[in-house]
């Protein structure tokens, strides 16, 4: 019986690194027979500063993107704050990798969330605006 299991261990502040193993179990018996290290950089998105007034343009679109879920609000937001193209970048690479990722038979379920998740969030918000805008 073979089956993966995936942990995330804390994430090294200082270094910015996330470490991502695995194990293999076979038969009831557990030992590390393959370690897979798979350091994800964090890079921090910069926002506008606070009190600046590209700061209060993205605070107001993205207070309206939060309260009425619209599209349009968070790209306009993301706009604002000088963010698109970055916010763009980051999550086309998340989501390339959970799909490469979601047709594991063990651990696909977590992907298709995680990407569930991605497609919920303020810039997966603007990118599908942007996407239907293009589209027309």
């Amino acid at each position: 019986m073979f089956f993966c299991k995936f942990w995330t261990l804390p994430v090294n502040q200082l270094w910015g690194y996330r470490v991502i193993g695995e194990t293999i179990e076979h038969e009831g018996v557990s030992d590390l027979t393959h370690l897979t290290l798979t350091f994800m950089q964090k890079t921090p998105i910069a926002m506008p500063e606070k009190g600046t007034y590209k700061w209060q343009l993205f605070s107001y679109w993205s207070d309206e993107y939060r309260q009425t879920r619209a599209d349009h609000s968070a790209y306009i937001a993301l706009n604002f704050a000088g963010a698109l193209d970055v916010c763009r970048t980051k999550l086309q690479a998340l989501m390339q990798h959970h799909s490469q990722h979601a047709a594991d038979a063990g651990c696909g379920h977590r992907h298709h969330r995680a990407i569930e998740r991605l497609q919920n969030t303020l810039s997966g918000a603007a990118m599908a605006y942007e996407n239907s805008f293009q589209r027309h």
